[in-house]
């Protein structure tokens, strides 16, 4: 997946973004970043930024490139920020909390707060592999630890199941119903954006999004979104 920024010093992995905003999506690679942006006129815009050959650009045919394209990235890339999300929220006494808020109001290190930073004691080894290595070799201490790797991969056939369980009950509801969740669930558009491709008001979405809920909690006893 990509390494787009949302937050200055912060990795995609653990921070979402607000897809209706996004009009680029930037590949990072090895070698520099490639930004792709569609134009009015229907081609693509493309720009390669690397320390060696410095910024180019150039203009070519999109090819199927389109805005909503790149949009369904950077919502794909939400999906994966919101399973490192929730592998990540281990459970925190209030002390621990406190210690945290302390040392990064550290006057002596202001960066810390700014960047997000984690003591090292309280680490949250419980994050998915991807969202804390960078070393894309795969070598990082992170990748390397054992325990890591056999809680992820245990923890993969229960969410697979789970989620199987909640769309094939999701497909004996109404078709608004299954629609509303295809979109503003899965695809993570805007109420709005969902209102408009099924051809309803906000209000009307916002009714079937509701319903889609209490059926949800009521089938599966337990809170779903």
């Amino acid at each position: 997946m990509t390494v787009n920024q949302s937050k200055p010093g912060i990795q995609l992995p653990l921070h979402k973004i607000t897809v209706s905003g996004q009009t680029s999506y930037t590949y990072h690679t090895a070698s520099g970043d490639i930004t792709l942006t569609p134009m009015a006129d229907g081609r693509l815009y493309v720009t390669s930024t690397c320390e060696e050959a410095g910024v180019t650009s150039w203009v070519i045919d999109a090819d199927g490139v389109t805005l909503d394209l790149l949009q369904d990235l950077h919502r794909a890339d939400n999906r994966e920020v919101e399973n490192n999300l929730r592998h990540a929220r281990a459970y925190m006494t209030e002390r621990e909390r406190q210690d945290i808020e302390a040392w990064r109001d550290d006057p002596e290190h202001p960066e810390r707060r700014r960047l997000y930073l984690f003591p090292e004691n309280y680490h949250r080894w419980n994050l998915s592999l991807d969202a804390m290595s960078r070393d894309v070799t795969g070598t990082s201490p992170e990748d390397r630890d054992p325990a890591m790797l056999r809680a992820w991969e245990n923890a993969q056939p229960e969410e697979d199941e789970a989620r199987e369980c909640l769309r094939a009950y999701v497909s004996t509801l109404p078709e608004r119903q299954q629609q509303i969740y295809q979109l503003h669930i899965v695809e993570e558009r805007t109420l709005q954006e969902a209102a408009e491709i099924m051809g309803i008001s906000h209000q009307r979405a916002s009714a079937v999004m509701k319903q889609l809920k209490r059926n949800l909690e009521s089938h599966f006893q337990k809170r779903v979104f």
